[in-house]
């Protein structure tokens, strides 16, 4: 079963605000060496109500040639402590309670993988997982091999 999530507005921390620079640096620590970009220039980092008690962090971490990802983190009511870090390697966007992720194998585009992790009130769950198996040559790959699939039950 999903949460149900607010429909809220996210709110945008840019440098210069009150809340910024200790957030940023606190996602910096927790992330590590594993987000470039977190280390670099003066990345936005946007917030989520999730429920009461949870509001989930999104900030850029890595780019590459043709897949970028961003870092999740779930932080406490205050903004000061980081709850849970979301475990997903190659998530890029968030909506209504659903991180996407996922990217292309090859320039070409022609083999690629994604899925989508939904709140539960907890924790994000893997809900779908897919890939297009064998790059062929041709954008958008063969077809989509569907490695998890989940009904998900909306609030």
């Amino acid at each position: 079963h999903a949460a149900a999530v607010p429909d809220t507005p996210p709110r945008v921390l840019k440098a210069g605000d009150a809340e910024y620079s200790a957030l940023r640096r606190l996602l910096a620590e927790k992330a590590g060496d594993d987000c470039d970009r977190m280390s670099e220039g003066e990345n936005e980092i946007t917030l989520y109500p999730l429920d009461s008690s949870h509001t989930l962090a999104e900030s850029a971490c890595w780019l590459a040639a043709y897949n970028s990802a961003n870092y999740y983190a779930i932080l406490s009511p205050d903004l000061k402590t980081i709850a849970a870090t979301v475990d997903i390697e190659d998530g890029y966007d968030y909506s209504d309670g659903t991180i996407e992720s996922g990217g292309r194998g090859r320039g070409l585009g022609d083999c690629f993988s994604l899925a989508r992790h939904t709140w539960d009130g907890k924790r994000f769950v893997t809900t779908y997982s897919a890939g297009s198996g064998q790059c062929k040559n041709f954008p958008g790959g063969a077809w989509e091999l569907p490695t998890r699939l989940t009904t998900v039950q909306k609030p």
